[in-house]
Protein backbone atom coordinates (compact mmCIF):
# COMPACT_ATOMS: atom_id res chain seq x y z
CA UNK A 1 0.00 0.00 0.00
CA UNK A 2 1.48 3.76 -1.14
CA UNK A 3 2.15 5.53 2.03
CA UNK A 4 0.58 8.88 2.97
CA UNK A 5 2.73 11.76 2.63
CA UNK A 6 2.93 14.28 5.19
CA UNK A 7 4.36 17.36 6.05
CA UNK A 8 4.78 19.28 9.41
CA UNK A 9 5.21 23.16 8.84
CA UNK A 10 6.30 25.21 11.61
CA UNK A 11 7.98 28.52 12.67
CA UNK A 12 9.48 27.56 15.81
CA UNK A 13 10.84 23.86 17.02
CA UNK A 14 11.52 25.28 20.55
CA UNK A 15 10.86 23.93 23.86
CA UNK A 16 6.75 24.11 24.23
CA UNK A 17 3.97 22.44 23.99
CA UNK A 18 2.86 23.08 20.19
CA UNK A 19 6.60 21.72 19.44
CA UNK A 20 6.46 18.76 21.81
CA UNK A 21 2.68 17.74 19.88
CA UNK A 22 4.57 17.70 16.26
CA UNK A 23 7.37 15.75 18.07
CA UNK A 24 5.10 13.36 19.17
CA UNK A 25 2.39 13.17 15.84
CA UNK A 26 5.97 12.72 13.59
CA UNK A 27 7.85 10.39 15.44
CA UNK A 28 3.89 7.69 16.42
CA UNK A 29 2.64 8.31 13.24
CA UNK A 30 3.00 4.10 12.06
CA UNK A 31 6.29 4.60 9.24
CA UNK A 32 4.16 1.88 7.40
CA UNK A 33 1.78 4.18 6.56
CA UNK A 34 3.07 7.34 6.78
CA UNK A 35 6.23 9.58 5.11
CA UNK A 36 6.68 12.20 7.61
CA UNK A 37 9.10 15.33 6.99
CA UNK A 38 8.92 18.26 9.28
CA UNK A 39 9.80 22.03 8.04
CA UNK A 40 10.95 24.69 10.08
CA UNK A 41 11.81 28.28 10.35
CA UNK A 42 15.63 27.65 12.05
CA UNK A 43 18.28 25.30 12.38
CA UNK A 44 19.01 23.65 15.18
CA UNK A 45 16.55 24.07 17.66
CA UNK A 46 16.11 21.89 20.28
CA UNK A 47 13.00 20.10 19.13
CA UNK A 48 14.66 19.86 15.66
CA UNK A 49 17.84 18.16 17.32
CA UNK A 50 15.28 15.53 18.63
CA UNK A 51 13.17 14.56 15.75
CA UNK A 52 16.56 14.25 13.76
CA UNK A 53 18.16 11.73 16.28
CA UNK A 54 14.62 9.92 16.08
CA UNK A 55 14.83 9.43 12.47
CA UNK A 56 12.49 12.04 11.18
CA UNK A 57 13.77 14.57 7.94
CA UNK A 58 14.25 17.94 8.51
CA UNK A 59 14.51 21.10 6.64
CA UNK A 60 15.35 24.82 7.93
CA UNK A 61 13.06 27.22 5.92
CA UNK A 62 15.68 30.15 6.77
CA UNK A 63 18.63 28.97 8.61
CA UNK A 64 19.67 31.49 11.11
CA UNK A 65 17.04 33.87 12.50
CA UNK A 66 17.40 37.31 11.60
CA UNK A 67 15.65 38.83 14.70
CA UNK A 68 18.38 41.57 15.28
CA UNK A 69 18.35 42.96 11.77
CA UNK A 70 16.42 45.79 10.96
CA UNK A 71 12.36 45.42 10.10
CA UNK A 72 13.19 46.56 6.29
CA UNK A 73 15.54 44.14 6.11
CA UNK A 74 13.72 41.32 7.01
CA UNK A 75 10.70 42.30 5.38
CA UNK A 76 12.42 42.74 1.78
CA UNK A 77 15.80 41.01 2.18
CA UNK A 78 14.61 37.84 3.76
CA UNK A 79 10.62 36.98 4.35
CA UNK A 80 9.90 37.91 0.66
CA UNK A 81 12.56 35.55 -0.80
CA UNK A 82 11.20 33.29 1.96
CA UNK A 83 8.11 33.33 0.88
CA UNK A 84 8.75 32.32 -2.90
CA UNK A 85 11.36 30.00 -1.51
CA UNK A 86 8.71 27.79 0.19
CA UNK A 87 6.03 28.46 -2.29
CA UNK A 88 8.11 26.80 -4.44
CA UNK A 89 9.03 23.76 -2.13
CA UNK A 90 5.29 23.38 -2.09
CA UNK A 91 4.84 23.23 -5.46
CA UNK A 92 6.66 19.87 -5.42
CA UNK A 93 4.86 18.06 -2.80
CA UNK A 94 1.57 18.80 -4.22
CA UNK A 95 0.37 15.51 -3.15
CA UNK A 96 1.27 15.16 0.26
CA UNK A 97 -0.99 16.74 3.26
CA UNK A 98 0.48 19.96 4.44
CA UNK A 99 0.37 20.53 8.58
CA UNK A 100 0.73 23.51 9.62
CA UNK A 101 1.46 25.03 13.26
CA UNK A 102 1.50 28.99 14.70
CA UNK A 103 1.17 32.33 13.26
CA UNK A 104 1.84 33.34 11.15
CA UNK A 105 2.81 29.89 9.41
CA UNK A 106 -0.73 28.94 9.08
CA UNK A 107 -1.36 31.49 6.31
CA UNK A 108 1.94 31.07 4.55
CA UNK A 109 0.66 27.33 4.31
CA UNK A 110 -2.09 28.07 3.76
CA UNK A 111 -1.96 31.14 1.14
CA UNK A 112 1.23 29.59 -0.66
CA UNK A 113 -0.03 26.19 -0.57
CA UNK A 114 -2.54 26.93 -2.47
CA UNK A 115 -0.82 28.65 -5.04
CA UNK A 116 1.25 26.16 -5.58
CA UNK A 117 -1.03 23.92 -6.51
CA UNK A 118 -1.71 22.02 -2.93
CA UNK A 119 -5.11 20.91 -2.22
CA UNK A 120 -4.65 18.97 1.15
CA UNK A 121 -3.84 21.40 3.85
CA UNK A 122 -4.46 21.43 6.96
CA UNK A 123 -3.88 23.55 9.78
CA UNK A 124 -3.94 23.97 13.84
CA UNK A 125 -6.29 26.05 15.39
CA UNK A 126 -4.48 26.62 18.85
CA UNK A 127 -5.52 29.36 20.76
CA UNK A 128 -7.90 31.86 22.13
CA UNK A 129 -5.60 34.65 21.07
CA UNK A 130 -7.00 37.78 21.73
CA UNK A 131 -5.25 39.16 18.59
CA UNK A 132 -7.18 37.41 16.62
CA UNK A 133 -10.18 39.78 17.24
CA UNK A 134 -8.85 42.42 15.10
CA UNK A 135 -10.52 42.54 11.60
CA UNK A 136 -7.42 41.21 9.87
CA UNK A 137 -7.25 38.39 11.49
CA UNK A 138 -10.65 37.44 11.11
CA UNK A 139 -10.36 38.15 7.32
CA UNK A 140 -7.35 35.68 7.12
CA UNK A 141 -8.82 33.13 9.39
CA UNK A 142 -12.27 33.29 6.92
CA UNK A 143 -10.22 32.99 3.81
CA UNK A 144 -7.79 30.40 5.11
CA UNK A 145 -11.31 28.06 6.68
CA UNK A 146 -12.02 28.28 2.79
CA UNK A 147 -8.65 27.65 1.03
CA UNK A 148 -7.44 24.75 3.35
CA UNK A 149 -8.84 21.53 3.76
CA UNK A 150 -9.52 21.02 7.05
CA UNK A 151 -8.55 22.97 10.44
CA UNK A 152 -7.91 21.02 13.81
CA UNK A 153 -8.62 23.01 17.50
CA UNK A 154 -6.83 20.85 20.35
CA UNK A 155 -10.01 22.08 22.34
CA UNK A 156 -13.97 21.70 21.82
CA UNK A 157 -14.17 25.74 23.28
CA UNK A 158 -11.82 26.73 21.03
CA UNK A 159 -13.55 24.57 17.18
CA UNK A 160 -16.55 26.69 18.40
CA UNK A 161 -14.74 30.01 18.72
CA UNK A 162 -13.28 29.49 15.67
CA UNK A 163 -16.89 29.25 13.92
CA UNK A 164 -18.39 31.61 15.96
CA UNK A 165 -16.09 34.37 15.78
CA UNK A 166 -14.03 34.10 12.90
CA UNK A 167 -16.71 32.27 10.73
CA UNK A 168 -14.41 29.29 9.84
CA UNK A 169 -16.69 26.24 8.13
CA UNK A 170 -17.74 24.36 10.84
CA UNK A 171 -17.80 21.03 8.75
CA UNK A 172 -14.16 21.33 8.11
CA UNK A 173 -12.92 21.99 11.26
CA UNK A 174 -12.64 18.94 13.98
CA UNK A 175 -11.12 18.75 17.60
CA UNK A 176 -8.40 16.70 18.54
CA UNK A 177 -6.73 17.05 21.94
CA UNK A 178 -2.91 16.91 22.34
CA UNK A 179 -2.78 14.00 23.97
CA UNK A 180 -0.64 12.68 26.58
CA UNK A 181 2.65 10.84 26.12
CA UNK A 182 2.97 8.82 28.84
CA UNK A 183 5.96 7.00 27.80
CA UNK A 184 7.65 10.34 28.30
CA UNK A 185 6.04 10.75 31.67
CA UNK A 186 8.12 8.64 33.47
CA UNK A 187 10.93 10.47 36.10
CA UNK A 188 14.42 9.26 36.06
CA UNK A 189 15.67 11.03 39.04
CA UNK A 190 14.42 11.54 42.69
CA UNK A 191 11.94 14.69 43.59
CA UNK A 192 14.85 16.46 46.01
CA UNK A 193 17.58 15.10 43.31
CA UNK A 194 15.26 17.39 40.66
CA UNK A 195 14.81 19.73 43.00
CA UNK A 196 18.72 20.11 44.40
CA UNK A 197 18.88 20.36 40.10
CA UNK A 198 16.91 23.81 40.38
CA UNK A 199 18.17 25.23 43.22
CA UNK A 200 15.77 24.57 45.33
CA UNK A 201 15.34 22.87 48.74
CA UNK A 202 15.03 19.31 48.67
CA UNK A 203 11.94 18.99 51.43
CA UNK A 204 9.65 22.14 51.42
CA UNK A 205 6.06 22.64 49.91
CA UNK A 206 7.31 23.56 45.93
CA UNK A 207 4.69 25.75 43.68
CA UNK A 208 5.85 26.38 39.97
CA UNK A 209 4.37 27.65 36.41
CA UNK A 210 5.96 26.28 33.75
CA UNK A 211 5.51 28.05 30.78
CA UNK A 212 7.19 30.16 28.14
CA UNK A 213 7.84 33.87 29.85
CA UNK A 214 5.37 35.59 27.82
CA UNK A 215 3.58 37.63 30.32
CA UNK A 216 0.75 38.90 28.40
CA UNK A 217 -0.83 35.48 27.46
CA UNK A 218 1.03 33.00 30.32
CA UNK A 219 0.44 35.30 33.40
CA UNK A 220 3.46 35.40 35.38
CA UNK A 221 3.20 38.02 36.13
CA UNK A 222 -0.29 37.37 38.07
CA UNK A 223 1.51 34.59 39.76
CA UNK A 224 4.27 36.93 41.26
CA UNK A 225 1.79 39.16 42.40
CA UNK A 226 -0.37 36.20 43.93
CA UNK A 227 3.11 35.04 45.87
CA UNK A 228 3.30 38.79 47.32
CA UNK A 229 -0.35 38.27 48.62
CA UNK A 230 1.01 35.36 50.27
CA UNK A 231 3.71 36.87 52.00
CA UNK A 232 7.04 35.46 53.70
CA UNK A 233 5.15 33.32 55.81
CA UNK A 234 4.18 30.97 52.83
CA UNK A 235 5.20 28.04 53.97
CA UNK A 236 6.36 27.03 50.28
CA UNK A 237 9.25 27.58 47.68
CA UNK A 238 8.45 28.95 44.04
CA UNK A 239 9.79 28.43 40.46
CA UNK A 240 9.42 29.43 37.21
CA UNK A 241 10.65 27.20 34.52
CA UNK A 242 10.85 28.21 30.83
CA UNK A 243 12.21 31.14 28.68
CA UNK A 244 10.66 33.63 26.60
CA UNK A 245 10.25 37.70 25.76
CA UNK A 246 9.96 38.71 28.93
CA UNK A 247 12.26 36.96 30.87
CA UNK A 248 14.24 40.51 31.80
CA UNK A 249 10.60 41.67 32.84
CA UNK A 250 10.23 38.65 35.10
CA UNK A 251 13.05 38.65 36.41
CA UNK A 252 12.90 42.72 37.57
CA UNK A 253 8.87 42.06 39.54
CA UNK A 254 10.56 38.69 40.95
CA UNK A 255 13.78 40.83 42.24
CA UNK A 256 10.93 43.22 44.26
CA UNK A 257 9.74 40.53 46.79
CA UNK A 258 11.01 39.54 49.47
CA UNK A 259 14.05 36.33 49.85
CA UNK A 260 11.68 34.23 51.12
CA UNK A 261 9.70 33.78 48.76
CA UNK A 262 11.35 34.80 45.07
CA UNK A 263 10.42 32.65 42.96
CA UNK A 264 13.59 31.12 41.45
CA UNK A 265 13.97 31.48 37.33
CA UNK A 266 14.98 27.90 36.35
CA UNK A 267 14.67 28.78 32.53
CA UNK A 268 14.05 25.99 30.07
CA UNK A 269 14.47 22.40 30.88
CA UNK A 270 14.41 18.86 28.90
CA UNK A 271 13.36 17.03 31.74
CA UNK A 272 9.97 17.77 31.89
CA UNK A 273 9.00 14.52 33.60
CA UNK A 274 11.54 15.16 36.33
CA UNK A 275 10.45 18.71 36.45
CA UNK A 276 6.32 18.24 36.86
CA UNK A 277 7.18 15.47 39.19
CA UNK A 278 9.01 17.37 42.10
CA UNK A 279 6.13 20.34 42.12
CA UNK A 280 3.77 19.81 44.65
CA UNK A 281 1.69 22.14 42.90
CA UNK A 282 1.33 23.51 39.57
CA UNK A 283 0.05 26.92 38.67
CA UNK A 284 -1.36 27.66 35.02
CA UNK A 285 -2.25 31.54 35.07
CA UNK A 286 -2.52 32.26 32.01
CA UNK A 287 -5.21 34.69 30.69
CA UNK A 288 -5.77 33.04 27.67
CA UNK A 289 -5.44 29.37 26.79
CA UNK A 290 -6.85 26.66 24.63
CA UNK A 291 -6.18 23.36 26.15
CA UNK A 292 -1.71 23.93 27.57
CA UNK A 293 0.00 20.16 26.82
CA UNK A 294 1.67 20.84 30.28
CA UNK A 295 -2.06 20.82 32.51
CA UNK A 296 -2.89 17.35 31.01
CA UNK A 297 0.72 16.11 31.62
CA UNK A 298 0.67 17.33 34.77
CA UNK A 299 -2.51 15.75 35.82
CA UNK A 300 -1.27 12.33 34.61
CA UNK A 301 1.41 12.57 36.58
CA UNK A 302 -1.00 13.64 40.27
CA UNK A 303 0.13 17.17 40.32
CA UNK A 304 -2.49 19.18 42.37
CA UNK A 305 -3.10 21.60 39.37
CA UNK A 306 -4.41 25.21 39.92
CA UNK A 307 -5.60 27.08 36.27
CA UNK A 308 -7.33 29.73 34.90
CA UNK A 309 -11.10 29.18 34.26
CA UNK A 310 -10.34 30.22 30.58
CA UNK A 311 -10.17 28.91 27.32
CA UNK A 312 -10.71 25.41 27.18
CA UNK A 313 -8.94 24.31 30.61
CA UNK A 314 -12.58 24.04 32.18
CA UNK A 315 -13.38 21.17 29.57
CA UNK A 316 -10.56 19.27 31.24
CA UNK A 317 -9.92 20.38 35.13
CA UNK A 318 -12.56 21.17 37.44
CA UNK A 319 -13.63 21.56 40.87
CA UNK A 320 -13.67 17.18 41.06
CA UNK A 321 -9.73 17.45 40.15
CA UNK A 322 -8.15 20.73 40.51
CA UNK A 323 -9.25 24.33 41.42
CA UNK A 324 -9.72 26.81 39.02
CA UNK A 325 -9.61 31.00 39.39
CA UNK A 326 -10.40 33.99 37.16
CA UNK A 327 -8.14 34.80 35.14
CA UNK A 328 -5.63 37.95 35.85
CA UNK A 329 -6.89 37.44 39.78
CA UNK A 330 -3.76 37.37 41.97
CA UNK A 331 -6.47 37.02 45.51
CA UNK A 332 -8.07 34.20 44.23
CA UNK A 333 -4.84 32.83 42.84
CA UNK A 334 -3.02 33.44 46.29
CA UNK A 335 -6.31 31.75 47.92
CA UNK A 336 -5.79 28.54 46.00
CA UNK A 337 -2.71 28.38 46.22
CA UNK A 338 -2.01 28.66 49.76
CA UNK A 339 -5.42 26.44 50.28
CA UNK A 340 -2.88 23.72 48.42
CA UNK A 341 -0.25 24.86 50.24
CA UNK A 342 -1.76 23.77 54.09
CA UNK A 343 -3.13 20.44 52.40
CA UNK A 344 -1.30 17.48 52.03
CA UNK A 345 -4.31 15.39 51.67
CA UNK A 346 -6.59 18.04 49.26
CA UNK A 347 -3.49 17.78 46.68
CA UNK A 348 -3.21 14.33 46.97
CA UNK A 349 -6.40 13.76 46.68
CA UNK A 350 -6.81 16.33 43.46
CA UNK A 351 -3.81 14.18 41.76
CA UNK A 352 -5.77 11.31 41.87
CA UNK A 353 -8.62 12.69 40.43
CA UNK A 354 -6.86 14.44 37.71
CA UNK A 355 -4.72 11.67 36.16
CA UNK A 356 -8.90 9.72 36.62
CA UNK A 357 -9.99 12.07 34.31
CA UNK A 358 -7.21 11.65 32.04
CA UNK A 359 -7.29 8.15 31.97
CA UNK A 360 -11.67 8.15 31.49
CA UNK A 361 -11.55 10.80 28.93
CA UNK A 362 -9.24 8.80 27.05
CA UNK A 363 -6.49 12.12 27.17
CA UNK A 364 -3.83 9.79 25.38
CA UNK A 365 -1.18 9.64 22.58
CA UNK A 366 -2.46 6.81 21.27
CA UNK A 367 -6.18 8.25 20.87
CA UNK A 368 -5.13 11.75 19.26
CA UNK A 369 -2.70 9.71 16.51
CA UNK A 370 -5.24 7.36 15.51
CA UNK A 371 -7.61 10.57 14.83
CA UNK A 372 -4.65 12.51 13.28
CA UNK A 373 -3.60 8.90 11.07
CA UNK A 374 -7.82 8.61 10.00
CA UNK A 375 -7.94 11.82 8.75
CA UNK A 376 -4.71 12.26 7.17
CA UNK A 377 -5.35 9.18 4.94
CA UNK A 378 -8.31 10.55 4.23
CA UNK A 379 -7.71 13.16 2.81
CA UNK A 380 -5.26 11.70 1.00
CA UNK A 381 -7.39 9.51 -0.46
CA UNK A 382 -10.04 12.74 -1.66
Amino acid sequence: MKRTEVIFLTGSLRLGGTERNILHLATALDRSRFDVEVWSDYEGEPIQQELRGRGIPCRSLKGAPSLGQPLWSRALRRNLPYQWHLRQMLSHRRRAVIHAFGFPMIYYAVILGRLAGCRRIVYAVQDWDVWKRSGLYSGLDRLCSRLAAHAVADGEGARRLAVRRQGMASERISTIYDGVNAEELHPARTVSETRRSLGLAPDRVTVGVIARLDIRKKGQDVFLRAIERLGPGAGAQFVLIGDGPDRARIEALAARLPAAIRPTLAGSRTDLADVLNALDVLAIPSRWESVPKVLLEGMWLRRAVIASRTGDIPEILDSGCGLLTPPGNAAALAQGIEALIANAVLRERLGEAARERIESRGLTLAGSIGRYAALYEALAQS
